[in-house]
């Protein structure tokens, strides 16, 4: 069965199927998968007749192949253009183009153009042609294309009915302007404004932009959009004086913000009316660069025990993926400057009582932090150097493997490599019960969302290639064990209770807002399920 493509027109809720033409034209197909999702706005041709046009967000190329301008209803065309090639053509660039009725002739001011015919749309797609249709009086509408899972794998495995359960309540927690609502979400500190409400509503973003792309349920999309419109509103300069809880300024705040802000961009990518916010994030956060090993300050520490700052390795990793949000939108060489800066704080191994690394070897994962502090979110009574968690695991691979990706420095994507497989292993080897589920920093509480990490960072290591065919075969089993256990207890009831199981009562269930960022982690995992 050949592969398909969905294009969907979000707004409309209308979709329409393609089937590649593999042996017609392979290269096109190749490329065209390799780059999918693809997202923008879609345009009416201006002289070609019925046909409608998606920009792509990236350049590629591709020869010529099965190439014509006499072309077919329900023929789906790929072409790029170099800089001067035609008339208008100021850049180079490329497009994806659909046809929906006989008179259609892909065509420039100068003439036809031939476009490489890489796939046809399904007989049943007349709905999607109308919507075309009205581009031309109606204007730019946003399309989404994707891969169609194999009925054979993908399909069948993708949990469906799961994922709608958290995307659905993500989407239905918040307010109408984007806040997790106080009165219909469980995972909200009640009373004023403070730092913790922070914590959630970019990963329920993140999640629900990923959902979106999977099931092209505008809903989704609508309510990550007001997620991260609300956030990136919120966040505040540095205050004079002090940092204060009901003042979002916190560096991992910053942090959280440019991560949710480069899929905000994903989604939009024409809305760029947010980039001056995130230009400014990045020079905030700039501000609490010091010459200490943690590189960036989290601006809070302990009076007393006297430590000036609580060097939270979790708090930095949200730092981390802020700068690799803003840089993969900016491409601003000096943002991946600080983020290889930072990178070494996670790769230089602790010293106890001091602010110089967070790397544990003889844990195999990052400690919460170097100092001795000595109480933290879901912990009591556990010093920070004591112990690794998983929050500073799963965010750790996510942080680095992207760094990894972007990074010229030989020297830096080795020692990331290392640090991440041995990471990921602890997150099995210390963590993970006999029925698959995993704990927070051993085997001390279930929870769907270090469950659902555990999955996530198999996934980034084996795919970044960190993985030896003996380390597959040794972890992919216990992935598959936890996938299992996931989508066992991914139930209303666990989700409304935010996901935890109690065995030990070690590892807490606070804040609130944490339970809703593992659930976020949840959504996520089961949305690569069938990848393992």
């Amino acid at each position: 069965m050949a592969r398909q493509i969905r294009l969907t027109f979000a707004s409309e809720g209308v979709s329409a199927v393609a089937d590649l033409l593999e042996e017609a034209a392979p290269a096109t197909c190749a490329a065209v998968w390799e780059a999918l999702p693809l997202q923008g706005e879609a345009v009416h041709a201006v002289y070609s007749g019925s046909e409608g046009v998606l920009i792509l967000p990236q350049l590629l190329k591709v020869e010529a192949e099965n190439a014509t301008h006499e072309v077919q209803t329900g023929d789906v065309g790929f072409v790029w253009f170099a800089a001067g090639s035609a008339h208008g053509v100021d850049r180079d660039f490329a497009e994806i183009c659909w046809f929906y009725d006989r008179d259609a002739r892909p065509s420039m001011a100068e003439g036809p153009v031939p476009v490489n015919i890489f796939a046809r749309l399904r007989e049943d797609s007349q709905d999607f042609y109308a919507v075309t249709k009205r581009l031309r009086r109606e204007g730019l509408k946003s399309v989404t294309v994707e891969r169609v899972p194999s009925s054979a794998s993908e399909a069948a495995e993708l949990p469906l009915a799961q994922i709608a359960l958290l995307a659905d309540r993500f989407a239905g927690w918040q307010t109408a302007y984007g806040r997790p609502d106080p009165q219909r979400c469980p995972f909200v500190t009640q009373g004023h404004c403070i730092s913790t409400q922070f914590h959630s509503p970019t990963f329920m973003a993140i999640a629900l932009y990923n959902a979106y792309q999977a099931t092209g349920r505008p809903a989704y999309k609508d309510a990550a959009d007001r997620y991260i419109t609300f956030y990136l509103s919120c966040m505040r300069n540095p205050p004079a004086g002090g940092q204060r809880q009901d003042y979002p300024s916190y560096p991992y705040q910053y942090g959280m913000a440019l991560a949710g802000y480069r899929r905000f961009r994903e989604a939009n990518p024409d809305e760029t009316s947010m980039d001056g916010k995130a230009a400014a994030l990045f020079e905030w956060l700039l501000t609490f660069r010091w010459d200490e090993g943690s590189y960036f300050r989290n601006s809070y520490g302990s009076e007393k025990l006297g430590v000036t700052d609580c060097g939270f390795s979790d708090d930095n990793l949200h730092m981390g993926r802020g700068l690799m949000g803003y840089y993969a939108v900016s491409k601003r060489p000096d943002v991946l400057q600080e983020a290889e800066g930072l990178a070494r704080y996670y790769l230089t191994e602790a010293q106890p009582g001091t602010f110089v690394g967070c790397w544990s070897s003889a844990l195999g994962t990052w400690i919460v932090g170097p100092t001795h502090v000595d109480t933290f979110e879901h912990f009591r009574g556990k010093k920070s150097y004591e112990i690794g968690w998983a929050f500073s695991s799963v965010g750790g691979i996510e942080f680095l493997t992207q760094l990894a990706a972007a990074t010229s420095d030989a020297e830096l994507k080795a020692q990331i490599a290392e640090k991440c497989a041995r990471s990921m292993k602890w997150q099995f080897d210390a963590c993970q019960f006999e029925d698959g589920a995993c704990g927070m920093r051993a085997q001390d509480d279930k929870y769907l969302g270090t469950t659902a990490g555990a999955i996530l960072s198999y996934l980034r290591v084996r795919d970044a290639g960190y993985l030896t065919e003996a380390d597959i075969a040794s972890y992919r089993p216990r992935a598959l064990a936890a996938r299992d256990w996931l989508l066992a207890h991914v139930t209303p009831e666990s989700v409304d209770s935010g996901g935890y199981f109690k065995v030990t009562g070690e590892a807490e269930p606070r804040p609130p807002e944490n339970l809703a960022w593992l659930l976020a982690w949840t959504l996520d995992a089961l949305l690569r399920s069938h990848e393992i």
